[in-house]
Order: structure tokens, then C-alpha cells, then sequence
């Protein structure tokens, strides 16, 4: 399955999820008629490319991924909706901020959660609109909060453990808005994308992991 990822991800296609159709074609609907269509042409690709068919199985699981991540995209509009109302910014990392900026296809890297950075001060905040929208507090060493319907976990997070106070406040001044549909997201600036996910690979919460310790 990673092989057909590698394919789509090396044909550049996709390069940024669609927001908007002057024609006034449903977002979504748009989104997925291209994303079939993308699909089909770097297969094609490949097949001529004297690398076979891609067999059908690598298919199923690209469309199995893209379907429960947009089950996903749906429930991070949904908070990102609830934190718009409130004015509560945000910035996403690691999974979605990967997909959305650097894959852009969204059937090429499975979603099992969100990760976001937010201010502490509003913590309070986002834990009183949450749990009135029927969110469910998790036990976790950070907030973190599931989704009403699939339980798509949110998890939060005020401070990265390699930034200083100014580190911090700089990573929140070169995010970048980024439209998901009628939603706009922040996200880390390329390089501080690249700097984080080293950081998370090396130490997770305190810890070595496991491919570190080995």
C-alpha cells in the first residue's frame, strides 16, 4: 500500500485539496470527482511506465483511507466551526498538517487523530464549548477531547518542548491560514512543520522513543 502512496505523492497531483468551484459545484463533490480522476491518470502512469498494474487490493485501501479521512475532514470542520464562534485560534500539526500541506491527496495518509496547538488561556474556554457539543474528555497526559459520531480524537497541547516562550509565539507568527472547505485553518510554516515532526520523532513526551532507544 505505501508503494502506491509513494507513486501519488512523487506525481505531484493533488497538490492542494480544493476549496471552492466557480461553477458552484459542491466542495466536496468536486474534491472526489478530481480525486478519482487523479487517481486514475497516475495509475495509468504507472502502468505505462512498465511497473504493472497496480493490483486491485492497493486500490480498496487507498479508497478505504480516503473515505474514513473524510469522515475526519467533516469532524474537523465541525470544531474548527465551534472555535471560529468563539474566536479561539489554532494551529494543526503533525498528521492533518502533513496531508494538507505536503501529501494534498487525501486518500494517502490515513488519519487516526488531530493534533492542535492552542493558547492556554483558552483552555477554559474550549473545554466548556466542547463538552456543551457533546465532545468527550479523554484521559490523556494532554486535553484531549472525541468527536460526537465516530470519536475522532482532538488532542491539545499549549507549549512543544523544544520551543522557549519566544520560540513559541514565532512558530504561532509564521503560521499560515489554509481553507478546508469553508473553515480556515492555521498551519506551521514549512520549516517549523519540518523541525516539529523531528522533534516528536526523537521525544515523546518526555521519552525516547522507541525507534530512538533501539
Amino acid at each position: 500500500v505505501s508503494g502506491l502512496f509513494v507513486v501519488l505523492a512523487a506525481a505531484g497531483v493533488g497538490a492542494g485539496m480544493p476549496n471552492r468551484d466557480a461553477s458552484g459545484e459542491d466542495v466536496v463533490s468536486l474534491h472526489r470527482r478530481l480525486e478519482r480522476r487523479q487517481l486514475g491518470v497516475v495509475l495509468e502512469q504507472h502502468r505505462v511506465a512498465g511497473q504493472g498494474k497496480a493490483p486491485d487490493e492497493l486500490v480498496d485501501a487507498y479508497c478505504r483511507v480516503s473515505n474514513g479521512n473524510a469522515a475526519a475532514l467533516d469532524q474537523c470542520q465541525a470544531l474548527a466551526a465551534l472555535f471560529e464562534q468563539a474566536r479561539i485560534p489554532f494551529v494543526v500539526l503533525k498528521g492533518l498538517a502533513v496531508l494538507l500541506q505536503l501529501y494534498g491527496i487525501r486518500g494517502t495518509r490515513p488519519l487516526s487523530d488531530v493534533d492542535l496547538l492552542v493558547h492556554e488561556a483558552d483552555l477554559e474556554t474550549i473545554d466548556r464549548i466542547l463538552t456543551e457539543a457533546d465532545y468527550a474528555r479523554q484521559i490523556d497526559g494532554n486535553p484531549c477531547y472525541a468527536s460526537p459520531g465516530n470519536g475522532l480524537a482532538f488532542d491539545l497541547v499549549t507549549t512543544l518542548w523544544y520551543l522557549d516562550e519566544q520560540g513559541l509565539a514565532e512558530l504561532w507568527a509564521n503560521a499560515r491560514p489554509h481553507v478546508l472547505h469553508a473553515r480556515t485553518l492555521l498551519l506551521p510554516a514549512a520549516d517549523d512543520l519540518l523541525i516539529h515532526l523531528t522533534a516528536y520523532a526523537v521525544i515523546h513526551r518526555g521519552a525516547l522513543t522507541p525507534a530512538w532507544e533501539q
